[in-house]
């Protein structure tokens, strides 16, 4: 009997101190998960205080890109009041193209893939656009009848590439706040 009675005294004193560290170890624990949450919380919270401007910023700038290689918009820039040639305007569109998006290309790490994929293929759009152009147009032809080319073409789409990208980009801007 004297080992069952020492058992219960035991069990007396480890039980209750068994249930104490239980309830502190639990409590703590939660407190410290919550803790955790918060400062994450906080975290994020700063980081998109920092990374939103940025993220709308690279939305602004892919608008504009995809609005300046827009085919109407860039042959006017471009053509201006100077008389060229077919190929010369044919040369100047491309190098305004690759230049613009050589000038944007780092936009990509802020907005998504979807997006970015949508501005390069507008862009390889608008190039296949300006060279089948330039093949309907003959050697000597001058840089008005390329325009009015790129401009019947353009017609013949759906929708142009780049405004179907504008779309996309426009989409996920307007996501940012909400």
């Amino acid at each position: 009997m004297t080992a069952i009675n020492s058992l219960f005294e035991i069990l007396k004193l480890i039980l209750p101190a068994a249930v104490v560290f239980l309830t502190a170890y639990y409590t703590l624990k939660n407190f410290l998960d919550n803790e955790s949450r918060k400062k994450a919380m906080e975290v994020r919270q700063a980081n998109s205080s920092i990374t939103l401007p940025a993220r709308m910023q690279a939305y602004e700038r892919l608008v504009l890109f995809l609005e300046r290689i827009s085919p109407d918009s860039m042959v006017l820039r471009v053509h201006g009041n100077t008389v060229k040639t077919a190929k010369q305007l044919h040369s100047e569109l491309l190098a305004a193209v690759r230049s613009e998006f050589e000038h944007n290309i780092t936009q990509q790490v802020y907005v998504s893939a979807k997006a970015w994929s949508a501005t390069q293929r507008a862009k390889e759009e608008t190039i296949k656009l300006i060279n089948l152009a330039s093949t309907q147009v003959s050697d000597k032809g001058n840089g008005l009848d390329l325009s009015k080319a790129i401009f019947q073409l353009g017609d013949e789409l759906e929708e142009l590439p780049t405004r179907i990208a504008l779309q996309i980009v426009r989409n996920e801007a307007k996501q940012l706040f909400v």
